[in-house]
C-alpha cells in the first residue's frame, strides 16, 4: 500500500511538472529554440519550440511506467529516469530563459557538459553519503523488494550502495570536468545514463545476493532447530 501511495505521488508530481513546463513554454519561451549541437556544443539547427513537448511529457512517461511495471529493477530505473527528466527540465528551462545567447551560438563561457553533468555527479555524491545512513524502509532510499525484507540487508545493501553513488559519482566529475575542456556533452550524456543503469544493476544485484545468503542460512537454522526440537525416538 505505501508502495502504490509513492507511485501516485511520483504520477501526480510528475502531471504538475510536465503542467508548469508547458504553461512556461507557451508564455516565456521564444518559438525558435536550439534543437540541435554539433560535438562542440555549438547549435546547428534551431526550430519551433513544439519539439520542447518530447522533454515535458518525458517525467510522466517515465511515472507511468514506474507505476505500471512491477519488476524491482525496472522500477527502481525508472523512478531514476524520471528523476533525471525532472531535473534536465529545469536545467533546459534556465538555458532557455536566461542562458542563450544565439549570436555566440552557445551558452556563455560556461559548456553544457560542466552546465548539466556536474552538479548531477555532484548530488550522485550526495546521496551516496546519505544512503549509508537511511532508515529501514525509508522511502528515500532503495526500494527493492528482497532489500526491505530484514534490516540486516537493508543495512547491507545500503552500505554497498553508498560506496558504488560515492565512486561513481567521483568519476562521473573527473568525467564531466575532462570532457567540459572539450564541448562533448553528448558523449558525456551517454557516459552519465549507462553509469547510472549499471550502478543501479550492481546495488540490486548484490542486494539479491544478500538475500539468498540471509534465505540459506536461515533454512539450514530452521532445519537445524526442528532437529534439535524434535523429539527422540
Amino acid at each position: 500500500m505505501k508502495n502504490k501511495k509513492q507511485k501516485i505521488l511520483i504520477l501526480s508530481f510528475s502531471a504538475v511538472i510536465s503542467l508548469c513546463a508547458l504553461l512556461i513554454t507557451i508564455f516565456c519561451v521564444q518559438n525558435n529554440i536550439p534543437l540541435l549541437f554539433d560535438f562542440s556544443e555549438k547549435i546547428i539547427a534551431k526550430g519551433s519550440k513544439a519539439w520542447l513537448g518530447i522533454l515535458i511529457i518525458a517525467p510522466t512517461i517515465f511515472a507511468i511506467l514506474h507505476f505500471a511495471i512491477k519488476n524491482d529493477l525496472a522500477e527502481f530505473v525508472f523512478k531514476i529516469l524520471f528523476l533525471i527528466s525532472v531535473y534536465e527540465i529545469m536545467l533546459t528551462f534556465i538555458y532557455l530563459l536566461f542562458g542563450t545567447r544565439f549570436d555566440v551560438g552557445q551558452l556563455p563561457d560556461i559548456p553544457l557538459t560542466c552546465f548539466i553533468f556536474i552538479p548531477l555527479s555532484v548530488a550522485i555524491i550526495a546521496v551516496g553519503a546519505k544512503l549509508k545512513s537511511a532508515p529501514f524502509k525509508s522511502k528515500l532510499a532503495v526500494q527493492f523488494k528482497c532489500t526491505k525484507e530484514t534490516e540486516f540487508i537493508w543495512k547491507q545493501t545500503h552500505f554497498f550502495a553508498s560506496r558504488v553513488y560515492l565512486f561513481a559519482g567521483l568519476i562521473l566529475i573527473i568525467c564531466s570536468s575532462i570532457f567540459s575542456m572539450f564541448y562533448l556533452c553528448y558523449i558525456m550524456l551517454i557516459i552519465f545514463l549507462t553509469t547510472i543503469i549499471i550502478c543501479n544493476i550492481i546495488i540490486y544485484h548484490y542486494s539479491k545476493s544478500i538475500y539468498k545468503k540471509y534465505i540459506s542460512l536461515k533454512t539450514k537454522h530452521d532445519k537445524l532447530n526442528n532437529k534439535t526440537n524434535s523429539p527422540s525416538k
